[in-house]
């Protein structure tokens, strides 16, 4: 495989240098190549794309920084950056039009980087540099073909990596900011030196997601464990093991969670493991055995340090990692990178109007245990809009957004916030008028997404009736689908001797689109308030859909985890034997994922 993908880099270099006006063109198809498997493979995921982009804008910078300095004159870089520029229109272009799954995540990836190389450029141009051995250009993450190597090779201030050609997939890429670039830094250095890197953070400010993603530019694959108090010295062993012998790269997150007992014996581990590396050794003695060491095998731990029951690491333990302090991410730049990405215009002031909302939120709604105004939420508000817009192309940019953060806020708000969180949203988009849904008997009528229309009830309904256009035929069989749910719903209340009252409805409803816009819910509320009715009355629902034949909906399979002991539920190992016995909860995950749960009644 890594082969194959060197092969790949290098006939994709080539395929750009002809392509270099038509990108948008390149990115879909390479000139000249024959339709193969590889050709398939390459065509499907942006890991090669995206390397070989960056290795021509490489390319271009160095070559126009000796141009500025021979000539002393900066107004080439800012030529450079405008047709970098032109080459994100054309992106946003593409992004824009009908592109299949596959090719919409390669686009956004490559959109996410090249955004990168306009900042950067513009940052050369207003600093005034005019020399290739310039700190400010030095610290950038450069990729160069080597002609003599015959391969890829990273540089970043003084050091230097070659590409690892892990194949990675068509996974997504990290919006980098001035503090993603300077966590880069460290961590590359970190390397060169043979040690580890150790992000430190609150929660949501980018720790894990940086090391993964300079996994990524580097092609290495990087394995996340999540610590937890229950983890011994044999467990860690292995996995360091593991690491060292595949050459990937291990992000042990909340490493201060493991028992000081543990740590003591993980810091000599860890001290085998890189002074291997900085000898220079293929192999060397670990846990008793003699076993391989590939040279890009790399350690990083993450910590939350504000966090109570943290467990102070050892000094010896420390010297061996490079802290990083990773406080204040820069969410408006963030916001705007992925309105672009998603294929809004206007982005800067978007972008800024929806950073300004959850800042207001964080300052002005009552303080909930539940409420999260963060980077993440942030982001999967960010990305839920994007995919609304694709389902209602007929909405502005600015509706889009306004339904968005209404459909991703109002259901979790308290009584007392929801007026005050609609005169925020109002004050940012004075001139935007919503679309109001009315839930009696024909509802659905209308061209709206059911995960916009159900949180927005409470809140919408006083509007007056504003005119939409005739919904589309992707329209009208969401709204048949909606009404189908919708009457399986209340059959289901009468079925359970309930009233079928608007304020159940509304709870069902708004419960069915959380879940069909995050991974995971939690329902909160006083005792009696209708938190185990809600999602009862979900659950018969869908599971009775499905039994149907619906393809839409799925079967749900409700647990009781209170009853349960950490092991049954989620499965544990055997101290003894060393075996895994699978929990409650994961049995039914691959029930659920293999596609077999139309035979459970």
């Amino acid at each position: 495989m890594r082969v194959t993908l060197r092969d790949l880099l290098r006939n994709c270099r080539l395929a750009l240098k002809k392509f270099l006006n038509k990108r948008d063109k390149w990115v879909k198809e390479w000139a000249g190549q024959p339709k193969t498997v590889l050709w398939d493979m390459a065509s499907a995921h942006p890991q090669v794309v995206i390397t070989a982009s960056q290795i021509q804008w490489t390319a271009d910078v160095t070559k126009c920084l000796l141009t500025v300095k021979e000539r002393g004159d900066k107004k080439i870089l800012k030529v450079m950056k405008k047709k970098q520029v032109s080459i994100l229109n054309k992106y946003s272009e593409a992004i824009r039009g009908n592109l299949t799954k596959i090719m919409r995540l390669k686009i956004v990836a490559l959109v996410t980087i090249e955004i990168h190389a306009r900042d950067v450029l513009e940052k050369l141009y207003k600093s005034g540099l005019m020399d290739v051995t310039s700190f400010d250009w030095l610290s950038q993450l450069r990729f160069y073909w080597e002609k003599d190597l015959d391969d890829c090779v990273i540089r970043q201030t003084n050091t230097q990596f070659q590409y690892s050609y892990e194949y990675l997939g068509n996974s997504g890429r990290l919006v980098i900011t001035p503090l993603t670039d300077r966590c880069y830094m460290t961590l590359t250095t970190a390397l060169h030196l043979h040690r580890g890197g150790s992000p430190k953070g609150p929660a949501g400010t980018g720790k894990t997601e940086t090391v993964k993603d300079l996994g990524k530019a580097l092609g290495i694959y990087v394995i996340v464990v999540n610590c937890s108090e229950g983890l011994d010295y044999k467990s860690m062993g292995r996995m360091y093991s593991g690491l060292a012998q595949t050459g990937a790269w291990g992000c042990f997150d909340e490493f201060n969670r493991i028992n000081i007992e543990v740590l003591s014996v993980v810091a000599q581990q860890i001290l085998s493991i890189l002074s291997a590396l900085a000898a220079g050794l293929t192999r060397f003695h670990f846990e008793g055995f003699e076993i391989n060491l590939v040279w890009s095998c790399g350690i990083f731990i993450t910590m939350n340090p504000g966090y109570a029951g943290r467990t102070e690491l050892p000094e010896n333990l420390k010297s061996m990692f490079r802290p990083i302090a990773m406080v204040v991410p820069d969410s408006t730049l963030i916001a705007e990178i992925i309105l672009f990405g998603e294929g809004f215009g206007n982005c800067k002031i978007l972008a800024k109007k929806v950073y300004t909302l959850y800042s207001l939120a964080v300052q002005q709604l009552s303080r909930q245990d539940h409420y999260d105004f963060g980077l993440r939420a942030l982001t999967s508000l960010l990305r839920y809009a994007g995919k609304k817009r694709r389902l209602q192309p007929d909405l502005t940019d600015e509706e889009v957004l306004l339904l968005s953060m209404r459909d991703m806020n109002i259901a979790k708000l308290t009584s007392v916030d929801v007026p005050l969180f609609n005169a925020i949203m109002q004050d940012l988009f004075p001139n935007t008028e919503l679309p109001v849904i009315d839930y009696g008997k024909a509802v659905g009528i209308g061209d709206e997404e059911p995960k916009s229309e159900d949180r927005t009830e409470i809140t919408v309904l006083r509007k007056p009736q504003s005119t939409r256009p005739t919904p589309s035929g992707d329209g009208k069989r969401r709204s048949l689908r909606f009404r189908r749910l919708r009457e399986t719903i209340e059959q289901e209340i009468r079925d359970m001797g309930l009233q079928s009252t608007r304020f159940t409805l509304t709870k069902v409803f708004q419960l069915y689109e959380t879940k069909n816009s995050r991974h995971s819910t939690m329902i909160v509320g006083c005792t009696g308030s209708g938190k185990t009715t809600s999602w009862r009355i979900l659950q018969a629902s869908l599971s009775c859909l499905c039994r149907a034949g619906d393809p839409n909906f799925n079967i749900e399979f409700p647990l009781n985890p209170k009853a349960l002991s950490l092991g049954e539920l989620y499965g544990e190992y055997d101290l003894n034997t060393n075996e895994w016995t699978d929990g409650i909860l994961s049995s039914v995950m691959r029930t659920a994922c293999a596609g077999i749960q139309r035979i459970v009644e």
